[in-house]
């Protein structure tokens, strides 16, 4: 039996970070253990420092699921960010059972959280095979996010 597969779609959902495990990196010519400041004079004691985090979290509405993700972030005196990274989401999308992968990057500034995020081409499995889609998220830091996923399959 054949999964009848939607043409088109606008999936809403929440998400919620379920842990969250950042590593600064150490600044490129310093040895494992050295400070910015002890670094080798490339100027890296001020400016942003690299992030890499990874974490799960847990989607509800449209999209029910859980998902496991990577991403590299700059992160200002400030607190302000800016991110790029990978999600790879196992649930079900508008009905449809499978998993796939997000790529996105996005903004945190000001105690707000925004994020554009596609649908890695060739990712989706099982109902979700030929998923394609486009979307963005918003929230707070440490709060639940909403986002949306406009969605299509490929013939």
């Amino acid at each position: 039996m054949s999964v009848q597969k939607k043409a088109r779609g606008r999936a809403r959902f929440a998400v919620t970070v379920h842990s969250w495990d950042p590593t600064v990196l150490s600044p490129i010519g310093a040895t494992v253990g050295q400070s910015k400041a002890e670094g080798p004079g490339l100027g890296l004691d001020e400016g942003p420092q690299m992030v890499a985090v990874e974490g799960r979290e847990v989607y509800s509405g449209d999209l029910i699921g859980e998902g496991q993700f990577r991403f590299l972030q700059s992160v200002r005196a400030d607190e302000s960010a800016n991110f790029c990274g990978l999600g790879r989401i196992v649930g079900s999308l508008l009905g449809h059972a499978g998993t796939f992968v997000l790529q996105g990057a996005g903004t945190v500034d000001d105690g707000h959280v925004e994020g554009a995020w596609f649908v890695v081409p060739g990712s989706g499995t099982d109902e979700l095979s030929g998923l394609r889609g486009d979307g963005r998220v918003l929230g707070e830091p440490g709060q639940p996010a909403t986002g949306y996923l406009d969605i299509h399959f490929e013939r």
